[in-house]
């Protein structure tokens, strides 16, 4: 019997290999002229969290063929995927779905010239481009489509906002009530079309995952875990992100697992900027919470994270680093940490001026490439750093659009993008209308411009006077009442 056993996990084992060495097909439908674009195709995105450090952040794909036939056009691709995971067919912040080895599907593109964002029972999608798929796993990639048309997508966009005003109680109360909707959706849905295992499992850590997030959001307000009720108190302590089986074939289970960590840990931050002892204590509870594998992954995301801000390196690193090399058992994340901080540490002891930063190289959105000091002529300039994947961003241009109207024949307003990806650049502008004064900062934060202003996070706002002299803002957003008086008192 124990032989049989033997063989049938073997013959098992095989099976998953080639499944797992098959070429996923992917064929993009659309309509000849819907996208003015020929052989037009969406990439397949890893998890977000979960890309191997220094890796490319999508899975390897080509295109195979071109048809033209019948008004449409379908291009055929083929990807790499390695085993079942959630993952993202990019357009703007991705369509989530599951991927699957060996998979062949149909992706019907509908493109819209002006895309609409919707909410509650209608909509919730934070990609410019509507999707239809087709094939004999068609519900498995539309389950979290079905479920954020119902309750709102999960992941970025999902967040169910709190404000210190309200009672803490009801706000957790919706949080729950909206999580055991989601699992109730979830059950009905793996019953009516039969969906395997597998699929449940990774999509219910999904939502447990951001439940959890919404769990968390009073924290980052200043409010202490002592004074939730007592059954949320115990949801957020004996919250579990362990399961190396769901972590790494999830994104919101695996980013939301250091979100979790980070929260627990700045409980007296509140919205304040990170500093040295955040990133001891967030450090020291990834080690003491999580364990193996992904105690390596949220380590090395740590470390890397705290890189990121180009002009600052923490007076610990170098005590962490030594630590993180004794602890960590993944050589290609010691590696990966080892050169970050290595380039970190040459750009630093780069000094730049602000000649350098005035230079940097900005285009427009008709392709047009200038500098920085071109922004610049006889009136105060406000420049606005902003990108498409920023929310706050987002928030605050209704404000900034009220303020230029008020003040557009005193101050010049100007938007500068910080993405790496041009297309989400130009896409989000046109949405938001930002067709005229909005750049795209070449390089984004490793510019000289992000470098010298010490620009780490989104927004940022610099204002000139009329002599190009910066002047300062002190934190405050166009949001705050005192961001017009600051514009106001411009000579």
């Amino acid at each position: 019997m124990k032989k049989l056993s033997l063989i049938l996990f073997a013959l098992c084992h095989l099976m998953f290999q080639t499944i797992a060495q098959k070429k996923t097909t992917v064929i993009f439908r659309y309509e000849l002229d819907s996208l003015k674009k020929d052989s037009f195709y969406l990439s397949v995105k890893k998890p977000f969290d979960l890309r191997v450090f220094g890796e490319e952040v999508s899975y390897n794909g080509k295109i195979v063929s071109v048809n033209r036939q019948n008004g449409f056009i379908e291009t055929k691709c083929q990807f790499d995927i390695p085993s079942i995971s959630c993952g993202y067919l990019s357009s703007g912040f991705g369509y989530k779905t599951f991927v699957i080895p060996g998979d062949s599907i149909i992706v019907n593109i509908v493109s819209h010239s002006k895309p609409t964002v919707k909410l509650h029972d209608k909509y919730a999608r934070p990609w410019f481009n509507d999707l239809t798929i087709q094939g004999k796993n068609q519900f498995i990639y539309s389950l979290f489509d079905s479920l954020a048309n119902k309750y709102g997508a999960l992941g970025w966009s999902s967040g169910t906002p709190y404000k210190k005003t309200e009672n803490l109680s009801d706000f957790c109360t919706l949080v729950s009530n909206n999580y055991f909707a989601r699992l109730k959706y979830l059950d009905n849905y793996i019953q009516k079309y039969h969906i395997s295992d597998v699929y449940a499992q990774l999509a219910k850590a999904e939502i447990y995952a951001v439940y959890i997030d919404d769990l968390l959001k009073p924290l980052g307000k200043g409010i202490r875990l002592e004074t939730y009720p007592e059954s949320y108190k115990l949801s957020i302590v004996k919250a579990n992100f362990n399961d190396p089986l769901v972590y790494f074939k999830t994104s919101d289970y695996s980013s939301i697992a250091y979100t979790y960590a980070s929260c627990i840990s700045r409980q007296k931050s509140k919205d304040e900027p990170y500093s040295n002892a955040d990133f001891i204590s967030i450090y020291n509870l990834i080690k003491k919470k999580f364990t193996d594998t992904i105690k390596d992954h949220l380590l090395t995301q740590h470390l890397s994270f705290f890189l990121s801000n180009p002009q600052i390196i923490y007076p610990s690193f170098d005590s962490l680093l030594t630590d993180y090399k004794s602890v960590c058992h993944n050589q290609l994340y010691r590696r990966f940490i080892d050169s970050s901080y290595s380039t970190k540490k040459s750009q630093i002891l780069k000094k730049y001026s602000v000649d350098d930063a005035i230079l940097s190289k900005i285009m427009s959105l008709n392709g047009q490439s200038i500098t920085v000091k071109g922004l610049f002529n006889s009136k105060p300039v406000l420049i606005i750093c902003w990108a498409s994947w920023c929310v706050p961003c987002i928030e605050e241009m209704p404000y900034e659009k009220q303020l230029q109207r008020q003040l557009k024949d005193k101050v010049d307003f100007v938007y500068l993008s910080f993405d790496k990806n041009k297309n989400a650049w130009q896409s989000k502008s046109k949405s938001l209308k930002l067709i005229e004064t909005n750049y795209l900062m070449s390089e984004n934060f490793t510019s000289a411009f992000a470098r010298f202003y010490q620009i780490s996070s989104l927004p940022y706002y610099l204002l000139y006077d009329r002599k190009h002299r910066l002047l300062k803002l002190d934190g405050i957003r166009p949001s705050d009442p005192q961001f017009k008086e600051a514009l106001e008192k411009i000579e």
